[in-house]
């Protein structure tokens, strides 16, 4: 699977009707980036505390959702706080579905340097990362932050797909 963009959707709990309406639009947005062959593949969390290293039941849902949508493999990625300290990994724990269980991949998230690279110059740079979350509070935010790409431009950096 190799993944071109990543929506970051709420960094809160969310409601049924306003995850659908995120589920809708990330795939419309998809299509219109990348043709009709595109498509939402899976789902990325953090859990709220570092030493929690468990797959929460409302992302394993989301991942099983996605996967009965796609009729094919979907795949859950979890950002590893407790790996943040390391600047030398990605952080990044890829988990799929084994029955009614998600367990995590044999294979590493491997992010392409320049991506790594391209996320932390953002960060340093104090570009900011809007949610579907903080769209939902004021539409004036976009969450499909067409300011980070505006960002890369202005930097002449290559954006870059990561693939696992």
């Amino acid at each position: 699977i190799t993944i071109v963009d990543v929506v970051p959707l709420f960094h809160n709990g969310t409601l049924a009707p306003m995850l659908e309406a995120a589920a809708y639009m990330a795939d419309k947005y998809a299509k219109a980036i990348a043709g009709d062959g595109a498509a939402v593949v899976g789902y990325y969390f953090a859990n709220e505390h570092v030493d929690d290293d468990a797959v929460p039941v409302q992302a394993a849902t989301i991942g099983s959702t996605i996967a009965q949508a796609l009729s094919a493999p979907a795949c859950v990625v979890k950002i590893a706080n407790a790996k943040l300290r390391d600047p030398g990994d990605s952080a990044l724990v890829a988990y799929e579905p084994s029955g009614p269980v998600w367990t995590r991949c044999d294979s590493p998230i491997k992010l392409k340097p320049s991506a790594a690279n391209l996320f932390l110059d953002a960060l340093d740079a104090d570009v900011p990362i809007v949610d579907f979350d903080l769209h939902l509070d004021d539409v004036a935010y976009d969450w499909r932050n067409p300011h980070i790409a505006d960002w890369v431009s202005e930097h002449n950096i290559a954006k870059s797909p990561s693939s696992f």
